[in-house]
């Protein structure tokens, strides 16, 4: 699971993590979770290709966060358990692209946007569903 890395960001696929609950967490919890650096370099962007930087670099620290809690995870199971959790995330990853890919194959800057917020969104409702598990 290490190293992948979005330009855009993830969600939660119920179904994908055994015991996870069905209803992703309301936007602001969600928001709560952003890097504070994110915050200001969103303030501070007052153009589309500033904010669509801001967006990646926090989809990559989020990533990262969720890359090493997955190891974290697969570390601490069984082979089985391990093999099952793995699969997990890789459909997980896969639906992730399914559903915030479509907005960034249209034209105009708006459509990246919007796909990276999904990213980023799901990315971090991944997070929180993985540590609502501990």
């Amino acid at each position: 699971m290490a190293g992948r890395r979005f330009a855009l960001h993830g969600l939660l696929i119920v179904g994908f993590l055994p015991g996870v609950a069905a209803a992703a967490p309301p936007a602001d919890a969600v928001r709560a979770h952003y890097n504070p650096a994110f915050l200001d370099c969103r303030a501070n962007a007052h153009a589309v290709r500033p904010v669509q930087h801001c967006y990646a670099l926090e989809i990559e620290r989020q990533r990262a966060a969720l890359d090493d809690l997955v190891n974290v995870r697969t570390a601490a199971l069984p082979r089985a358990q391990a093999a099952d959790f793995a699969a997990a995330q890789a459909d997980w990853d896969r639906a992730t692209d399914t559903r915030c890919m479509p907005p960034a194959s249209r034209r105009g800057s708006l459509a990246s946007q919007i796909a990276q917020a999904c990213f980023l969104d799901r990315t971090i409702e991944r997070i929180m569903a993985l540590e609502a598990r501990r």
